[in-house]
């Protein structure tokens, strides 16, 4: 009860700045205890409200900060999360102005301050780099002998040759999904968790262009995405996925709410409710969309689904099992409770069994 009400008093959803995390502040947070889970939530909540300033110190003197807790005493459990807020020099990849900041790194010692900030003013650099060579890359680079992953080797380039992928950090943005993932693991899942072995996802944050790319959850539509390595199809199709299962789920929650309204508010409803009934109860939800994931690899089908569970832990989805899904599908049901992830070569299979 502690838990939830102070996941209650320190929403993200609607604060004046928009606070956003790289993927190793994400993991960073799963691997703190509880007390220093909270404490960071209470600092990246006092950004959200723009109160930033009041419980940080510059790191570098114009751009970088460094916050503490609001209000901490205790010692022993320090958190020191590392921020920047956007400006017309430094103007953020995904929001405007100074509407938003990001935290590039949630430190328990002091220890390791200037070796982030170091990093991040690297990072600035091949963002540079990136933006006069690439385009429209502010957070990237095409410099292979730093980040040599960033050379691939696509088996379908056209020219049959290497691909410069800049390397872009990418950024998530805090939640109260987030929140409660980290606070009430136990509640949410239904069974204790270890966040830092199982892992778990935020949304990525997508810029206009990318944005325009994603067709609404509903009216739902089939969506072909197409390009050579690096371009950003994969990141695309896990927000389309996230975005319908999202609405499948609320979906769900709406609809399971009502039933269990009906069944307290008359005592003999014990037996299931008739399709009139339903019906009625989910006139005003949106409808449930069925998903189908398809590529060519059977490698990448399998990290999609993957990367699609971690979205949906923080919404208290848990994994479905992949063979039911098929037989579900096969079994013509009409509603899916999880996409179905398949490679073009089990999709013609499973045709052929149905």
């Amino acid at each position: 009860e502690r838990e939830r009400k102070f996941v209650e008093q320190h929403g993200f959803e609607c604060q004046p700045v928009q606070v956003v995390v790289t993927r190793h502040v994400l993991l960073q947070l799963a691997f703190l205890d509880v007390t220093r889970r909270r404490k960071a939530i209470r600092t990246l909540h006092a950004l959200a409200t723009g109160a930033g300033e009041s419980v940080s110190k510059r790191l570098d003197g114009e751009h970088l900060f460094v916050a503490r807790p609001p209000g901490n005493k205790t010692t022993g459990s320090d958190v020191h999360c590392v921020w920047e807020r956007g400006s017309a020099a430094r103007p953020f990849f995904e929001a405007a102005g100074a509407e938003a900041v990001r935290v590039w790194s949630v430190e328990t010692s002091e220890a390791h301050l200037e070796e982030v900030m170091s990093y991040v003013e690297e990072a600035w650099g091949y963002g540079s780099l990136a933006d006069s060579e690439a385009g429209s890359f502010p957070m990237g680079t095409n410099n292979e002998l730093s980040h040599p992953g960033d050379q691939w080797h696509p088996v379908h380039s056209d020219e049959g040759g290497d691909v410069s992928v800049p390397y872009v950090i990418k950024w998530h943005a805090v939640s109260d999904h987030l929140s409660r993932l980290l606070l009430l693991t136990e509640e949410l899942l239904g069974e204790a968790c270890d966040l830092a072995q199982r892992g778990f996802h935020l949304p990525l944050l997508l810029d206009a262009h990318e944005q325009s790319l994603v067709p609404p959850p509903q009216p739902t539509c089939s969506t072909l995405l197409v390009g050579r390595s690096g371009t950003g199809k994969t990141s695309l199709a896990l927000e389309i996925l996230y975005r319908v299962q999202e609405t499948n789920s609320a979906r769900r929650a709406a609809r399971d709410a009502a039933l269990r309204e009906r069944a307290s508010g008359d005592e003999s409803a014990t037996a299931p409710p008739t399709p009139q009934e339903l019906s009625a109860i989910e006139g005003g939800l949106p409808p449930h969309t069925n998903v189908l994931f398809l590529c060519k690899s059977v490698t990448l089908a399998s990290r999609v689904k993957s990367h699609s569970e971690q979205l949906m832990l923080p919404l208290g989805e848990p994994p479905a099992d992949s063979e039911r899904l098929k037989l579900d599908f096969s079994a013509a049901e009409p509603e899916l409770r999880a996409p179905l992830f398949l490679s073009s070569s089990e999709w013609l299979g499973l045709l052929d069994r149905c």
